[in-house]
């Protein structure tokens, strides 16, 4: 009786290492999750022994790539992504990013075919600009088609601000996608269309709300960072024009010369201002600096955050809500699209949004009411 436990596969060894390096993943952590010892491992990377197939397939899984890969005698041109808008300036991202990353392309992948099944347009619904045009003029214009800052003010709380915001955004078919990063505040997908913008769901909503227009940012000009990561000034040079977009787009400099005007202290005015606007103190801190209300921003925003106990909510919640806050209505709905003209199956539909059967239908429900 053949046994698929026992047989044994050729692979190469180099493929083995490179999959490790694609998501930073330590050996260790491999031989934990395999359940196999550093000895046994050792011998497959030294050509000594041969993993099973099963084995084989079981790493698959764990590094996020097909098994056919490690088939090959060549290794696949790619890299650890270089990604963006980090906490502390971490140049090295954990393996659990990197393999939400990866899972995230792959439903940018998905998408693709999502779109192409149903012959809709994956071009998203904006201009492109250059980045030597000025920041602030392309906010006060790409603000046009958004909300007003009296809207703004009027929304609920900063839940809603982000909620409100996000939708615009994917009514430009752009797809906004949020879950939890240890190690990166977002980043975005351009490379192919429909564009992605990936948010962090541990960060407080208000700054969430400005990783949002720093990606779209991005977007607007064709440019990620690791599009130019062996060049540090171009780097710079595009971060500082995302972070100032941003920071113009979701309030203006009249808007905080008003507020400026009617208080005594940084303290109050920051407060007061995001409050009202729902906004990151982080970027008020920037903007008062930019317009010379403040020497010093790390030193008085530090100071301040000191000094002021911050509320963070919990992630608990409806699981249902969650899942469509990550996923985002638009992707929920082009999936339920295509499965609902027999171009997917319920298989494909459940595994693209990481769900059972039941929430699937809850899910849809929530999406459309």
């Amino acid at each position: 009786m053949f046994i698929m436990n026992s047989f044994k596969v050729n692979i190469n060894p180099e493929i083995i290492k490179w999959s490790m390096e694609t998501v930073n993943m330590p050996e260790y952590v491999i031989i934990k999750k395999l359940g196999i010892n550093k000895n046994k491992f050792g011998k497959w990377i030294n050509k000594e022994d041969k993993p099973t197939y099963v084995q084989l397939q079981k790493f698959a899984k764990i590094v996020n790539v097909s098994p056919l890969i490690f088939l090959s005698d060549k290794i696949p041109d790619d890299r650890p992504m270089n990604v963006f808008r980090t906490y502390n300036n971490a140049k090295e991202k954990s393996y659990k990013t990197l393999l939400k990353i990866k899972r995230i392309k792959f439903l940018q992948d998905i998408a693709v075919e999502l779109y192409n099944n149903l012959n809709i347009s994956k071009e998203a619904y904006i201009e492109q600009y250059d980045i030597n045009s000025d920041p602030g003029e392309i906010a006060v214009n790409e603000r046009k088609k958004f909300y007003d800052f009296d809207y703004q003010m009027n929304l609920k709380d900063k839940y809603d601000a982000l909620n409100k915001f996000r939708a615009k955004v994917e009514d430009n078919n752009i797809i906004v996608m949020q879950f939890p990063f240890d190690d990166i505040r977002g980043f975005s997908l351009i490379d192919k269309k429909p564009f992605f913008i990936a948010l962090n769901s541990k960060d407080d909503p208000a700054s969430r709300l400005f990783t949002l227009f720093h990606e779209y940012a991005h977007i607007l000009l064709r440019k990620n960072e690791s599009n130019h990561e062996d060049n540090y000034n171009i780097d710079d040079k595009i971060e500082e024009w995302c972070n100032n977009f941003a920071s113009y787009f979701l309030i203006s400099d009249e808007i905080i010369k008003n507020f400026y005007d009617k208080h005594d202290s940084t303290d109050s005015l920051v407060k007061s201002i995001s409050h009202k606007y729902k906004l990151s103190y982080s970027m008020i801190f920037y903007r008062l600096y930019k317009l010379g209300y403040i020497k010093n921003y790390e030193y008085e925003y530090n100071k301040f955050i000191k000094s002021k106990k911050i509320d963070k909510k919990t992630s608990g919640g409806n699981y249902i809500r969650k899942i469509r806050s990550g996923y985002g209505n638009k992707f929920i709905n082009i999936v339920n699209e295509n499965y609902e003209k027999n171009e997917i199956t319920l298989n494909d539909a459940l595994r693209y949004l990481s769900v059972k059967i039941n929430t699937f239908y809850k899910l849809i429900e929530m999406v459309n009411q």
